[in-house]
Parts: C-alpha cells; sequence; structure tokens
C-alpha cells in the first residue's frame, strides 16, 4: 500500500512542484516588463522635463527678471525692492537751518515757531518743515500735536529726503505713536511701497514685525522675498546654477531666478504621461522605491533625478496574480483529485483485501459449521445402522438427533445458496399474501434449537411477501438470539401491528453487541472481534442475508442491544 501512495501522489507532488516553479517565473516575466515600462516612462519624462527646462523664458511668471550684462555684484546700498510710483526728492533748504539749531539745543518752542514760519512762507519746504515740527512736537512730549502735524504730511504728496520718502517717515512715526494702522503699514513695507537700501528696509520691517503677529500672512509672503533677494545677491556673486532655494536660468540678455520649489511642481505637472506610473522628480540622494525606476537629467548641476513607480503595484500585477490563482487552483484541484482518487482506490483495495480475508475466514468457518453436522449424522447412522444401540428409545433419541442435524446442515446449505443467488443477483422472490399470525406462530413453533416465548396476537394485518424467504430471515435472528444468549436463556418472537405496518421483534437476554461491532452486524462475513465471537460457531452471513430479505420486501431491519443485557432486533414490513 506505501508503495502504491509512492507511485501515484509522488508524480502529483513532482508535478505541484513543477507549476508552482512556473507560476514563480511567470511572475518574474511579469515584473521584467513592469521594469521595462518603468525604464521607458522614465527616460521618456526625463526627455521632456529637459526641453522645459531648455525654454526656461516659459516661467518668467514664476520668478525674477535681472536684465543687462555683465551684471555686476550688489553694492551695499542697492534697493531691496522696488517702487515705480514717481517720487519727489526734495532739496536741502537753507531757511530751515536756524529752526534746527533751536532744536539741537533744546529750545523746543522757538524750533516749533521757526518750522511753522517756514511751512507757511516757503512752499517747496512744507513737507519738510511739517516733518521737523511734527519730530519736534514728540521731543517736547506733545504726542497728539506731533500725531496731527504727521497726518498733515500724509495729505501731502509724497517727497525723498535723502533715501527716505515723506510718507514712510509718517506713517512710521504715526505708529510708533499708536495712532497708525500698523497692519497696513506692515503690508505696504512687504510689498515694496517705498524704495528703500536693504538696510534701512530692514530696520523698518524689524520695527514692524513687533507690531504684527506671527500669524500674519504677510510675515510668510516678507520670507520670501527676502530668500529671494538673498538668492539674487548670492547669483550676482557666485554667477552658479542653484541657489539658497532658488535656481537661475541666464542668457546673454536676462537671468531669471526662481523658487526652486515652484520650478519641481511646475516640472511635475508636464511628466504625468502614464495613469498606471508616478513620475515625478526626486532628490538624487534620496531612498528610492524597490520597484521603479530612474533617469538623469542633462543638466547635472540639478540636484534631481527622473523617478517611475507604480502608482498601485497590485494593479499592474493584476493580470499576472488572476494567472497565478488559476493555476494554483488548477494545480490544487488536480493534486485533490489525485489524493482523493488515491485515498479511493486505496480504501477500495483495503476493502477487497479484507472481503478476500473474510471470505477465507468464511471457507474455513463454512467448512467447520459443515463438518459439525456431517460427522454428527455419519456417527449416529453408523452405529444404528451396525445395530449397537439396543435400546428404542435410544434409537429415538439418535433419529432425533439425527433429525435436527441433517436440518441444520440445510439450513446451512439454503442460506449459503441464497447468498450466492444475492452475490450474483439471480435472487428472486415470489410475493403472495399470507396471514402473518398463523405464519410465525409455525415458525416460533417449529424452531427446535432454544427456548421460544411466542407473543403472537391473532388477526395481524396481512403482509404480501415469499414466506420462504421470510421464515429463512426470523430463523436467522432466533439463531442468531440462541447462539449469543447463555443455555437455556428464553429468546422472545413477538408481533404487532401498528397501522399499516407489521414489526417483529426478535428479543433475547444475551451478551449484546459491543460498540466497535454495532456498524457492522449487517455486513457479509463479518463476525464479531470479541471473545463471545470466538467461542460462537457462524458463517458471518446470517445478518447479512436478513437485511438483503427485508429491503426485497421493502421493509427495514434495524436494533437496539444493551451489553450484558441482550439485544432486540425488529423486522419491520408493510401490511395490505
Amino acid at each position: 500500500m506505501r508503495r502504491f501512495a509512492l507511485t501515484v501522489l509522488l508524480p502529483g507532488a513532482v508535478l505541484l512542484l513543477f507549476g508552482l516553479r512556473a507560476l514563480e517565473q511567470d511572475r518574474l516575466a511579469v515584473e521584467r516588463q513592469i521594469r521595462d515600462r518603468l525604464a521607458n516612462t522614465a527616460e521618456l519624462a526625463a526627455r521632456a522635463i529637459d526641453q522645459q527646462l531648455a525654454n526656461w523664458q516659459q516661467f518668467r511668471s514664476d520668478g525674477v527678471i535681472l536684465t543687462g550684462r555683465p551684471l555686476r555684484a550688489v553694492p551695499p546700498d542697492a534697493p531691496a525692492y522696488e517702487f515705480h510710483d514717481s517720487v519727489t526728492v526734495a532739496e536741502p533748504v537753507p531757511a530751515l537751518a536756524d529752526a534746527e539749531r533751536q532744536e539741537l539745543q533744546g529750545e523746543w518752542d522757538k524750533a516749533i515757531v521757526l518750522y511753522r514760519k517756514a511751512a507757511s512762507e516757503l512752499p517747496r519746504a512744507r513737507t519738510q518743515a511739517l516733518l521737523r515740527q511734527a519730530e519736534t512736537y514728540s521731543k517736547a512730549g506733545k504726542p497728539d500735536l506731533a500725531a496731527s502735524e504727521y497726518t498733515a504730511v500724509l495729505q501731502r504728496p509724497d517727497e525723498r529726503i535723502g533715501a527716505l520718502s515723506t510718507q514712510l517717515v509718517a506713517r512710521f512715526q504715526l505708529c510708533i505713536l499708536g495712532k497708525g494702522d500698523r497692519a497696513a503699514f506692515y503690508r505696504d513695507l512687504v510689498a515694496g511701497r517705498w524704495r528703500l537700501d536693504k538696510a534701512r528696509y530692514l530696520f523698518y520691517s524689524e520695527a514692524a514685525r513687533a507690531w504684527i503677529p506671527e500669524s500674519d500672512p504677510g510675515r510668510t509672503v516678507e520670507r520670501q522675498k527676502l530668500e529671494l533677494s538673498a538668492a539674487i545677491d548670492s547669483y550676482l556673486q557666485s554667477q552658479g546654477r542653484l541657489l539658497d532655494g532658488h535656481v537661475a536660468f541666464w542668457n546673454e540678455t536676462e537671468t531669471l531666478i526662481l523658487p526652486v520649489a515652484k520650478l519641481r511642481q511646475r516640472l511635475n505637472e508636464s511628466v504625468a504621461i502614464d495613469r498606471d506610473l508616478r513620475v515625478q522628480l526626486a532628490d538624487a540622494d534620496a531612498a528610492w522605491p524597490p520597484l521603479s525606476s530612474i533617469h538623469t537629467l542633462r543638466d547635472r548641476q540639478f540636484p534631481w533625478v527622473v523617478l517611475a513607480s507604480p502608482v498601485d503595484i497590485s494593479r499592474l500585477f493584476a493580470g499576472s496574480q488572476q494567472r497565478r490563482w488559476i493555476y494554483l487552483a488548477l494545480l490544487l484541484l488536480m493534486f485533490l483529485v489525485l489524493a482523493v482518487g488515491s485515498y479511493l482506490t486505496a480504501k477500495a483495495v483495503n476493502r477487497e483485501m479484507e472481503v478476500a480475508r473474510l471470505k477465507s475466514e468464511f471457507v474455513s468457518t463454512v467448512s467447520h459449521e459443515f463438518r459439525t453436522p456431517v460427522t454428527a449424522i455419519r456417527q449416529l447412522s453408523e452405529l444404528l445402522d451396525r445395530g449397537r444401540v439396543a435400546e428404542v428409545e435410544k434409537r429415538r433419541q439418535y433419529y432425533s438427533l439425527i433429525y435436527r442435524e441433517s436440518g441444520r446442515l440445510a439450513r446451512l446449505v439454503e442460506n449459503l445458496l441464497d447468498f450466492s443467488r444475492i452475490e450474483e443477483g439471480r435472487k428472486q422472490y415470489d410475493l403472495e399474501p399470507f396471514d402473518p399470525t398463523q405464519w410465525l406462530r409455525e415458525v416460533g413453533t417449529n424452531f427446535e434449537r432454544g427456548n421460544i416465548n411466542l407473543s403472537v396476537p391473532a388477526g395481524l394485518p396481512p403482509v404480501q411477501g415469499d414466506r420462504v424467504a421470510l421464515t429463512s430471515a426470523v430463523e436467522n435472528l432466533l439463531d442468531n438470539a440462541v447462539k449469543y444468549s447463555p443455555p437455556g436463556s428464553p429468546v422472545a418472537l413477538e408481533a404487532e401491528a401498528s397501522g399499516v405496518e407489521l414489526t417483529i421483534r426478535v428479543r433475547d437476554q444475551g451478551y449484546g453487541i459491543p460498540d466497535e461491532d454495532r456498524s457492522h452486524v449487517f455486513e457479509r462475513f463479518y463476525r464479531g472481534s470479541g471473545e463471545i465471537s470466538r467461542r460462537v460457531k457462524g458463517t458471518g452471513v446470517g445478518l447479512s442475508l436478513v437485511r438483503h430479505i427485508v429491503e426485497a420486501h421493502h421493509g427495514h431491519v434495524d436494533f437496539d442491544t444493551y451489553l450484558g443485557k441482550g439485544s432486540e432486533f425488529r423486522i419491520r414490513l408493510k401490511t395490505i
């Protein structure tokens, strides 16, 4: 049996192994196709980005343009921002010199009178006089009057005193006095309303930031502009491609400086080539996904590579995964069929071997069963034939034994013939109606091998069947009941009708049937494995014949057993 299992199952296992290997080869082939697709996509995207970078003028709106060649380094007083409105530059006025001397000497009232006189008599110096007058009021501890004068300055056109705007100074001083809109002043300062050199801008900006909360969006705008200003300074000094957070492009007439983040965003938006693949710029020193492909840019000054990776890797492997499951299902199904077939075949072989063993035992048992009555008949008939039994009573006893043993031999022969006909499918039954009351009483009365207690009521409804075959079935039950009961123990033969069913019971007070034998009692050639079964003679076909005969009459046979207390077998037949 082991050799048979190896012969059937080993090829199946080898086939399963080769199938799994084929599935792995299929997965690797799909992965190679995906990698080729990723490489081609990354290369196409890199070419597109190179073209975008070559045509850098399209990004003019995202950065700052510097014109003129050659470019020079930024001087210390270079403006941080440009404001392109026209501004009048005020010239120094000698008439204000006397007022300034009085102011420096601490003569605030005299200085104020002189500034007021200059403002009224000299129209060209009016704005400067108002500013000086407002500053003197502040020094004299008169903030309200100072605020009034600064407000008057704001109502006049903007002028420049040196490098400063009069509007800027007036609004700044009003904010210091708490009379101006500080948030509006900070927004105008950041927006580049006034042309300032970097040092002066940072002076005003630092003062204004103290008035503005951290969450103000103007702070972000200012930070970006300061970073841009620093990038411009860096480019003008180094003429490099990459600046601090910015990138520079140039030709013979102009230079474009724009934030790296903005450029990277624009480039990423322009390379959406494949809906299944994610194509983007990635840092050259970053960690890349395991299933991805990169391609370098033509300009190696950029610290980026083009990275192509799957959007959803399972979607790319969907076809391969589906084939994998189908192949696995087929392989497992085939292996399962082999395993089940092997199991069923092995079970059938085992069963046939068991049947062969039971047949061998059956032949041996039948030989023994036949030998016993034949020997008894031969010995008794020999004694009678030679005249060795002189006593009449003794002879009658021997004749009775010969009759009983010949009847037993006849039953054995009939059982074997019936069993042979059933096995070959030649058994036929002559069905005819008969009275079960009279029939059962005759069966019980004529059965001489044991103490039979009859309980068969009169008036039982008739049944239709083969009387001889049913007699054989009941006698087999009675024979078993007697054999598997202690000597002299009574055996009951009972009958009752219920509705359209006749129930025949054979009940004994014998040894009972062990649990391990109960499911096999109606199997052919089967005899129990206990000590009682080994001591009791039998062929193992009696109960098998009973079941076949009853089922041929469209009836049913079952039993109840209690170990050590006895058994009850029931035949249920339909009445007519």
